[in-house]
């Protein structure tokens, strides 16, 4: 299993490094799970900590940016189910909240099949090791 400990998240933060991170967050209460690509990009002086979220087999969305413990697109709040997931994991992040997030989310980073090589992105498919298409 690809379980990602809380704290080491916090590379997330570090703005002098380049940054291509993706993982997944899967809800302890719920089982609802959102893959995330993050990376960072320059404006000015100022560096961004950008989301994408996984649509279709890694197919991301820009979803928007990082800024002030919410996600932010064109300076206007998104308030999705999926940006709000990622706002309050990164928040939690910043925070150094590490036992609340392992306590409501397991972080998964991503696998591969263990049959046919591919990229696993969704939970089911990275706790056992193979994706849907192998497992059936």
């Amino acid at each position: 299993m690809n379980v990602v400990k809380a704290k080491e998240l916090e590379l997330l933060f570090n703005l002098e490094q380049k940054l291509k991170a993706k993982f997944t967050l899967k809800s302890k209460a719920t089982g609802k799970d959102f893959t995330y690509s993050l990376f960072k990009s320059d404006w000015g002086q100022k560096t961004y900590l950008q989301v994408a979220v996984e649509i279709d087999y890694l197919n991301f969305m820009h979803v928007g940016y990082y800024s002030n413990g919410v996600i932010k697109k064109r300076r206007k709040e998104i308030k999705t189910l999926s940006a709000k997931a990622i706002a309050w994991a990164l928040r939690n992040i910043e925070r150094g909240n590490f036992a609340l997030l392992e306590d409501s989310v397991e972080i998964y980073h991503l696998g591969n099949c263990l049959r046919c090589g591919r990229v696993l992105t969704d939970a089911k498919s990275i706790e056992i090791g193979l994706g849907p298409v192998c497992r059936s």
